[in-house]
């Protein structure tokens, strides 16, 4: 069982993963989507800050009851395979956690590429296919 992690921004993309994972016989977990069941109170949306703290503890616990993670990395801000400050974060969880770590795309040219390749992932190059040849 894998957890998918990766910018909120690639939510269709992570639920899209989650299902071709299906057909390839792996179960996964997702974000929880951040938009949907905001708590509320006195008619306003509840503090951002504490919002946020539960997707993370949520996520973090998900990745904790794996046996690795998928980095879905699309291209974001003209970065390909972009990989946000929250996903970096979950990478080094799953590695502290000595979880297999799996990314989807070529990293592109940013701060967190040299940390993530540092971390030693199979690299997908886009083939979700090839977990299939890695015990999950």
């Amino acid at each position: 069982m894998l957890t998918i992690c990766g910018s909120l921004s690639f939510f269709e993309e992570i639920r899209e993963l989650k299902k071709k994972l299906t057909t390839l016989g792996i179960s996964s977990e997702i974000p929880d989507n951040y938009d949907e069941g905001n708590d509320k109170v006195d008619g306003e949306v509840m503090i951002e800050s504490i919002l946020y703290n539960r997707f993370i503890n949520s996520h973090l616990e998900k990745i904790s009851n794996t046996n690795g993670i998928l980095i879905a990395n699309y291209k974001k801000n003209g970065i390909d395979g972009y990989v946000g400050p929250n996903t970096l974060v979950e990478a080094a969880f799953a590695y502290a956690l000595n979880k297999k770590i799996f990314i989807l795309n070529n990293l592109g040219k940013q701060g967190s590429r040299d940390v993530l390749l540092g971390m030693l992932p199979t690299l997908l190059k886009g083939d979700i296919n090839a977990i299939k040849n890695h015990r999950t």
